[in-house]
Parts: structure tokens; sequence; C-alpha cells
């Protein structure tokens, strides 16, 4: 009886932590793909030859519901050489803010990290 209540509570819990990787690995993916967007969104603009191109950028911007600094973070994560493999995406946190952190360590600092299980 109590037996079975210990299995199935662990291969519930085994069930939730294998579903919340996945997601995790979707956050990981998403931050990505958004940051690429806004980097290309950034550059088309910049591009144009056009008189006031940093107010329409700025009202692109202002149309998202983000901030400008939660914006350069997207931006800052893509652009961050050291995500181009994303092999070690299952180590990394799920929030923009905390991506963007690690992403400014060398990688020196990141391995130091990952290998104390920090990351």
């Amino acid at each position: 009886m109590h037996s079975d209540k210990f299995k199935i509570s662990i291969e519930q819990i085994i069930k939730e932590l294998n579903r919340q990787k996945r997601l995790e690995d979707q956050v990981f993916e998403s931050v990505v793909k958004i940051g690429k967007l806004l980097q290309e969104l950034k550059d088309h603009t910049n591009n144009l030859n056009i008189k006031g191109k940093n107010k329409l950028l700025e009202s692109f911007e202002n149309n998202l519901p983000i901030s400008p600094r939660i914006i350069a973070k997207y931006i800052s994560v893509f652009s961050n050489p050291k995500h181009s493999h994303v092999n070690h995406k299952e180590n990394l946190p799920n929030t923009i803010t905390s991506i963007h952190e690690l992403s400014l360590l060398d990688a020196l600092e990141l391995l130091i990290l990952k290998e104390g299980g920090e990351v």
C-alpha cells in the first residue's frame, strides 16, 4: 500500500520534471527567436533611407509589451556567440534577465558556474 503510493508519486514527479525540462527548452528557443526578430527589425529600420528612422523604430518598440531594456536583453542573448551552440541550453535558466546575465560572463566564469552546479 505505501509502496504503491511511493511508486506513483515518483512516477508523477519524474513526469513533471520531464515536462518542465521540455518547457525550459522551449523558453530558451523562444528567447533566442524573439531576439533574432527584434534584431532583424532593428537592422531593417536602420537600413532605411528615410528621415526619422529612429522615431520609427521607437514607435515599433512602443507597440511591444516589453520595455526597451528588455528588448536590448533579448537582442544581446540572440547576438551572443555562446548561444550559437545550444547544446548547453539544459543548464540555462528560463528568464530573459537571468539568461542575459549569464551571457555576459566569459567562458571560464560560465564553466566554473556549470561545474559547480549553479547553472
